[in-house]
Parts: structure tokens; sequence; C-alpha cells
């Protein structure tokens, strides 16, 4: 899970985000280094995803959309869970 800039003390993720562990990641915006902190875990509603997950943090050269989310997730995430959208179901 990546967590954008803007709400890390909103979400007293500011520890988390000192970590001085850095990952790159060469297939987004060009390749770009992360900053790698931990979470005891990462749920989807009352299903736990992972434990022990990492937590990956933008530095300057990652894309951010300007505020619109707090953080968004890639594929790993969900990797072994059965993921099903029930888009427009609440309408």
């Amino acid at each position: 899970m990546l967590i954008y800039p803007p709400p890390v003390d909103r979400l007293r993720l500011k520890a988390e985000a000192a970590s001085a562990r850095v990952q790159n990641f060469p297939f987004i915006d060009g390749g770009v280094d992360m900053v790698q902190g931990m979470a005891a875990g990462q749920s989807f509603g009352d299903q736990t995803l992972l434990a022990d997950a990492p937590l990956y943090f933008a530095t300057p050269k990652v894309h951010v959309p300007d505020g619109m989310f707090d953080g968004t997730v890639g594929a790993a995430l969900f990797a072994g869970h059965v993921v099903t959208l029930a888009l427009g179901a609440n309408r």
C-alpha cells in the first residue's frame, strides 16, 4: 500500500514514514525510490489481507494525485484473494 504525503500525520504514520529503508520501483514514474515502513496488518473491510505488511511512502519523484486520495494499493495486496467489485450495487 502506498501512502501519499498529505495524510501521513492524520493517519498517524509519521514514524513509519521516517523509516531509513528505501525500495526502488523501476516501472513507476520512470523509476522511483519509495520509503518502506511496516504495518501490523492491512485489511479490506473485515478481511485481513496481509499481516506484517509493508507500507510505502511517496518520495518527491513519485507522482501524487493532488491530495485527492490518501493512498493506493497494488495487485500484491490482493494476491491470493478473490476480489469482487459490485459497482453500482448501492445506488
